[in-house]
């Protein structure tokens, strides 16, 4: 996680940095996958009775009236076009802001105070050997003045050492602050790796990343979370996703058993 601690409630960081993190960091034990991370959730999804449907996209979501048992109709639109699908629950995980649009407006209140990071990341190659051997943090980039500036470069293997492709992050918003442009944004990157004596060879894939949903300090202690807990159901919709746990797998798994156990 990199991000603002001052647009970033405690409970937050504190959620993350449980007991079993805590000493992973403290031993440098940090864990990747070797196909990435999504490739746990598609060898999961194949195994699921009813998987998930890939690459569609959501039109229009009609839920029944308030305390009525109508269904709730949800038209889709994928390669073989528009279709219209029915259910009798409604378990929203996208990004809640993102379903703003389909939401009624005491939804809409609590969706539109969700802040995410707008993360500019892409991966780096370099000249033979002359790349990084180990992942490195830019801390003195780490601050509003520096906006935009790269924050992270990752080594993820070892055994490819100088000659590994890096991935490099940076932010380019912050709570109350004027986004810093995209472009901009590439080129302090580009420069801050020169800087660290790693001058980039080549982009071989870059993008801004919806990162980290989350809620400011002040939301948060005027009981965004309650808020929202208090309408589960309603319209029989259930709230689940990154925002109600936290922006890593374990608390956002969590966050998603806890509803299941709480409500169904």
């Amino acid at each position: 996680m990199v991000t603002f601690f001052d647009e970033i409630p405690a409970a937050y960081v504190m959620k993350y940095l449980d007991t079993t993190t805590a000493i992973e960091f403290i031993n440098m034990r940090l864990w990747t996958w070797k196909n990435g991370t999504q490739s746990i959730y598609e060898e999961a999804n194949k195994k699921l009775k009813n998987p998930a449907v890939l690459n569609t996209e959501v039109v229009k979501v009609v839920r029944p009236a308030e305390g009525t048992d109508g269904k709730i109709k949800i038209t889709v639109r994928d390669e073989a076009g528009e279709r219209t699908e029915e259910f009798d629950q409604l378990i929203v995980t996208t990004p809640l802001d993102h379903f703003a649009k389909y939401a009624r407006d005491e939804e809409k209140e609590l969706f539109d105070k969700i802040i995410h990071e707008k993360y500019v990341n892409f991966i780096a190659t370099f000249d033979e050997n002359e790349g990084p051997t180990i992942s490195g943090y830019i801390f003195d980039n780490m601050t509003v003045e520096r906006l935009g500036h790269a924050m992270v470069y990752y080594h993820r293997w070892e055994d490819l050492e100088s000659n590994c492709p890096s991935a490099v992050y940076a932010l380019r918003n912050h709570m109350g602050s004027k986004d810093v442009p995209y472009d901009k944004t590439i080129k302090y990157m580009m420069r801050d790796m020169k800087a660290c004596g790693f001058p980039v060879k080549e982009r071989l894939y870059e993008q801004e990343t919806y990162y980290c949903p989350h809620i400011s300090p002040a939301d948060y202690a005027d009981g965004w979370y309650d808020k929202l807990d208090a309408i589960q159901g309603k319209q029989k919709t259930w709230y689940a996703g990154e925002v109600m746990g936290f922006g890593d797998m374990e608390d956002t798994c969590a966050a998603s058993k806890d509803l299941v156990e709480r409500f169904f």
